[in-house]
């Protein structure tokens, strides 16, 4: 008699098709003992703490994602892709295999839950359009497989500056990841966003967006520096207090209490600011596809009527 199998469903799996996974097992003759859901177990696990704790040469891994299931049949281990219709146990072609951590925490644990915690206008500041959306969503994957979740993460460092015009500024905003675990730092994102504003705001609306990006990236459960360029920051401290006068200041507070640890270090010179400076100085002169069009005063208003909503 075969061996009984471990039949391991990934969480985006839908449930309503869990019935096609019993016919699949049974058509392939696969004698399987229970069906573990990750999503019940261990809701928003990393992908390579599934593949160290829940997969072995005697489970069956079922998914919808293709870099996954490449990787776990790398691993040597049994995997079925489901692309919402039928299942596959070949490796897809095309397809990356996730880059696994290169270090593994002594004594590491599962847990019960892996979600951090709620951000209250995270979904404020997310983009609108599904695309754009679809884009953070591979770039947070990449960002936590990399790292194989925030607990392993050491430090954000944001560096922000911006050059300003008459009637726009050209705002340029760079993170980098450090490990705790041994893993090398990771140029993590690098976002340019052409803003249309009056040249009072320049700073404060910088600043905010330098807070914006690792909060859409959900990075901001880590201590995180942000080093601001002298040449075109004062001390941004003076924007703290929301009832100063300005329709900004009330995001810049909302913003920074998303933070769990934020400093702020002025950056005068070195390697990171003086490189963003020569690629703002690039953009300044060309129509990249790299600069974003942005929408400060429509994630103000939000996190305004937000707050407004709260209070009543």
């Amino acid at each position: 008699m075969s061996q009984k199998r471990q039949i391991i469903i990934d969480e985006a799996f839908p449930n309503n098709r869990v019935d096609m996974v019993s016919k699949l097992l049974k058509s392939k003759g696969i004698n399987h003992s229970s069906f573990y859901f990750i999503s019940q177990k261990h809701p928003g696990m990393p992908d390579y703490q599934i593949i160290h704790f829940l997969l072995n040469e005697s489970t069956v891994f079922i998914t919808t994602d293709r870099p996954l299931h490449n990787t776990v049949l790398k691993k040597g281990f049994k995997s079925f892709f489901f692309n919402g219709d039928n299942f596959s146990s070949k490796t897809i072609k095309g397809v990356t295999p996730i880059k696994l951590p290169p270090l593994i925490k002594k004594g590491l644990q599962p847990k019960t839950l892996y979600e951090e915690p709620k951000t209250e206008i995270r979904h404020l500041v997310l983009p609108s359009s599904e695309k754009s959306l679809k884009k953070l969503r591979k770039k947070r994957r990449r960002i936590r497989n990399y790292f194989g979740g925030t607990e392993n993460m050491e430090m954000v460092a944001i560096t922000i500056s911006f050059n300003s015009f008459k009637s726009y500024a050209l705002i340029g905003v760079r993170i980098k990841i450090s490990s705790n675990t041994g893993a090398k730092a990771l140029d993590a994102s690098e976002k340019y966003f052409r803003e249309k504003l009056d040249l009072e705001y320049s700073e404060i609306i910088a600043l905010c967006y330098a807070m914006i990006v690792p909060i859409q990236l959900m990075l901001n459960h880590v201590k995180t520096i942000l080093y601001f360029d002298t040449r075109t920051f004062e001390e941004p401290s003076k924007y703290q207090s929301y009832e100063t006068e300005g329709q900004y200041h009330y995001m810049y507070s909302k913003l920074i209490d998303s933070f769990s640890q934020i400093e702020f270090t002025p950056s005068a010179k070195g390697l990171f600011i003086e490189r963003l400076r020569r690629k703002l100085s690039d953009l300044s002169m060309s129509n990249s596809n790299e600069i974003v069009k942005g929408n400060i005063s429509e994630i103000s208003s939000k996190i305004q009527q937000a707050g407004i909503a709260k209070a009543c």
